[in-house]
């Protein structure tokens, strides 16, 4: 049985625990936050583009952590 839906969805890049990036080739990623859930992201246009901001964010989001 195959669910696709479609929602917007917000997510906190500081409750972001893990992302796994290894299905590039699929343009698929998936985002683990920190209650355990987990969200798949596919059929990006511009896959290379969403990774490095979202790498970006992650990176800029523990600086500022660190800070605090």
């Amino acid at each position: 049985m195959k669910l696709d839906t479609h929602e917007q969805i917000e997510i906190p890049i500081r409750n972001i625990r893990g992302v796994d990036l290894n299905e590039s080739q699929k343009k698929k990623m998936t985002i683990i936050i920190e209650d355990g859930s987990e969200f798949l992201f596919m059929d990006f246009l511009r896959y290379d583009k969403a990774r490095q901001n979202l790498e970006e964010a992650i990176l800029w989001q523990s600086c500022q952590a660190e800070r605090s």
